[in-house]
């Protein structure tokens, strides 16, 4: 699947996040090929990812969109608790359905990623899109492929040359998930988490 086929009939393009980076590591080469062709882009981050200890600074996630083809990124900070995005769903929905419209596409986490903020996030993204009548799918980051095969809707997005390295570009802006952690000496992001996200391609599941 191209970009044309992702967009067609859509006039913006939405991504939520239910954390800073999910959207460069599921999205960034959707978004850069969008940004290639002008399109109107918004980004979301639901929550600060502060649970997490190596929570990305919010000057990494503005860089990263920069790179992603954004000069001037505008990026919604909506500050729900990370951890509990789900005791919040009805404050989401309400903003959202405020936020979207009926020629938007919207790209959130897959809701079955094995993250409780992802498919909180996913479930309010659903509601408030079957309410406004927008189009929506969802990035798996995690990418089990078992679950991946039971879902069966999976599609692949190809990225073309220059969207694929300015993805990659955009991903060295999250130091914080990149660096080996200085107390353990691990890198917050497991290995079979970023491999995927450092090829050419993008999966979108469509509920």
């Amino acid at each position: 699947m191209g970009m044309a086929e992702l967009m067609a009939g859509c006039g913006r393009l939405v991504v939520v996040a239910s954390r800073p980076a999910d959207e460069t590591l599921g999205a960034g080469g959707a978004i850069a090929m969008w940004r290639a062709r002008g399109g109107p882009l918004v980004v979301v981050m639901v929550s600060d990812g502060g649970t997490h200890p190596a929570a990305p600074p919010a000057g990494e996630s503005v860089l990263a969109l920069r790179h992603l083809g954004w000069s001037q990124p505008s990026i919604m900070r909506w500050h729900l608790p990370p951890g509990a995005i789900a005791s919040h769903e009805q404050r989401l929905v309400a903003r959202l359905r405020l936020l979207l419209r009926p020629d938007d596409r919207v790209l959130a986490r897959w809701s079955d990623d094995g993250d409780a903020d992802a498919a909180a996030v996913a479930q309010g993204v659903r509601r408030a899109a079957a309410h406004v009548g927008c189009a929506v799918a969802q990035f798996p980051l995690w990418r089990r492929p078992a679950a991946l095969a039971a879902a069966g809707c999976a599609r692949e997005v190809m990225l073309d040359t220059p969207s694929f390295w300015r993805k990659r570009k955009a991903l060295t802006a999250y130091r914080s998930q990149l660096d080996p952690c200085p107390e353990t000496g691990a890198p917050p992001l497991p290995e079979h988490v970023l491999a995927p996200c450092l090829l050419a391609r993008e999966l979108l599941v469509e509920p």
